[in-house]
C-alpha cells in the first residue's frame, strides 16, 4: 500500500521506480520501417518544429522545472499504474531508467531509438547537447551543432507522445532573449507551453509557463495571445503529421481520473 508523499518530486522518481526499464518498452512501429541515425538527425534538422534562436550562451544543464508541491493521495495499485504508465508516455524518466539506459553504449541506444524507444531517444538527446570536451564547450559552432542534433531527438520524442521533449525544446531556446529580435521567440516559446497543454500535461505547462514568464517579464498583447494560440496548433498539426509519416494515429491527450487526482486537477 503506498504511503501518503507531500513531496511531489520525491513522489514522481519513487513512482516510476517501480518499472522495468532494461527491456525497450516504446516499440511502438513494430510494422513500419526504422528509421536511421541519419534520418532521424535529417528529419528534424531540416524542419525544426520551430526557429532556433542562435546565440554563445547555453544552460548549464537540462531539466525540466519543478513543479508545485501538492498533497499526494493514496492510490490503488491499478491506478499507480495507470499514472506511471501516463509519465512514461509523456517522457518522464526516473532513476531506474537513469540506471538502465545509462549503462548502454551509443550502439545499443541507437539500436532502440531505431524502434521508436523513447527513452533511448531521451538519453541520446541528452548525449547530444554534452561537449566532449571542454575545448568545444562555448564554441559557438560546435553549440548550434549539438542545440540541432539534441533537437532532432527531442522532436522525434514529441512525435512520439513525449511532453517533456517539448519542454526542453522551449529550454533551449530561451538563450540570449535580451536582444530586441527576440521577441518572436519569446513568442514561439510560449506556444510550446500552449502545445504541451494541449498534450494534456497542463502541470509541466503551467510550472514551465510561469517561469519563464517571471523570469522574463512576458507581457502579451492580445494579438500576442492569438498568435501563441494559432502557432501552438501548427506545433500541434505538425506533431500529428511527423506521426503519421511514423504509422502512428492521433495524439492520446487524455487524463483519467487516478492522473487527474495525482496532478491535483480534480479534488481526490
Amino acid at each position: 500500500m503506498l504511503k501518503d508523499i507531500s513531496n511531489k518530486k520525491y513522489y514522481l522518481w519513487w513512482l516510476l521506480a517501480v518499472a522495468i526499464a532494461f527491456l525497450p518498452l516504446f516499440n511502438l512501429v513494430r510494422n513500419h520501417q526504422p528509421l536511421t541515425e541519419e534520418e532521424i538527425v535529417e528529419r528534424a534538422t531540416s524542419k525544426p518544429l520551430v526557429p532556433i534562436f542562435s546565440k554563445e550562451s547555453t544552460p548549464n544543464k537540462i531539466s525540466t522545472p519543478d513543479s508545485s508541491e501538492l498533497t499526494k493521495p493514496i492510490f490503488a495499485p491499478d491506478e499507480s499504474k495507470e499514472i506511471q504508465g501516463w509519465l512514461e508516455r509523456r517522457g518522464y524518466l526516473g532513476p531506474e531508467d537513469e540506471r538502465a539506459y545509462g549503462s548502454y553504449s551509443d550502439e545499443i541506444l541507437i539500436a532502440l531509438a531505431k524502434n521508436n524507444d523513447l527513452r533511448a531517444i531521451m538519453f541520446l538527446a541528452d548525449k547530444a547537447i554534452k561537449a566532449p570536451n571542454k575545448d568545444l564547450a562555448y564554441k559557438p559552432e560546435e553549440i548550434e551543432k549539438r542545440i540541432a542534433k539534441a533537437n532532432a531527438y527531442w522532436t522525434l520524442g514529441a512525435a512520439l507522445g513525449s511532453t517533456t521533449a517539448l519542454d526542453y525544446i522551449a529550454l533551449y531556446m530561451n538563450r540570449g532573449l535580451d536582444a530586441p529580435e527576440a521577441r518572436p521567440v519569446v513568442l514561439n516559446i510560449m506556444a510550446i507551453y500552449k502545445t504541451i497543454e494541449m498534450r494534456g500535461d497542463m502541470d509541466l505547462s503551467k510550472s514551465s509557463r510561469e517561469h519563464f514568464v517571471r523570469e522574463r517579464s512576458v507581457v502579451l498583447t492580445q494579438e500576442e495571445q492569438q498568435f501563441v494560440k494559432d502557432q501552438a496548433n501548427v506545433i500541434y498539426q505538425d506533431l500529428e503529421n511527423r506521426r503519421r509519416e511514423l504509422g502512428l494515429g492521433e495524439f492520446d491527450n487524455s487524463m483519467s481520473e487516478s492522473v487527474k487526482r495525482f496532478f491535483g486537477v480534480t479534488p481526490p
